[in-house]
């Protein structure tokens, strides 16, 4: 009779184990960076929601509106990117940050396009100024 297990019925119990714990970890850290991809790209859009709509309001409710480039007047109030961080006002406001490109097109009588890119989207919304 057998009192005890022997070293080969260890081993294999260890190695059985030391697989299930691998495969258990690396599918949790896994799930992790899924995660924290998506609420970066969460992150991502809400910033984009917020520029949109700050911009969209701007120029719905401007009296004079200048493209310049990368650079837009509105009311006489410059709205730029500056680091990924879409500024109002000559520094003195920042509305959002993790934006990528920014662009305000004139479609002519009244209507303005406004798109605004992030690092994972980009979204546009056509506007008409009051």
């Amino acid at each position: 009779m057998k009192k005890g297990y022997i070293l080969i019925e260890t081993l294999s119990a260890l190695i059985l184990f030391a697989f299930l714990l691998y495969f258990t970890l690396n599918f949790y850290l896994n799930q992790i960076n899924i995660l924290n991809l998506n609420n970066k790209k969460l992150d991502s859009n809400i910033n984009k929601r917020i520029a949109i709509e700050f911009l969209a309001e701007k120029i719905k409710n401007a009296s004079s509106i200048v493209l310049n480039g990368d650079v837009v007047y509105i009311d006489n109030k410059k709205i730029y990117l500056k680091n990924d961080v879409l500024i109002y006002d000559y520094g003195s406001v920042q509305i959002a940050d993790g934006i990528k490109k920014f662009s305000v097109i004139y479609l002519g009588k009244g209507l303005y396009e406004v798109k605004v890119e992030s690092l994972y989207s980009s979204n546009s919304v056509i506007v008409k100024n009051r």
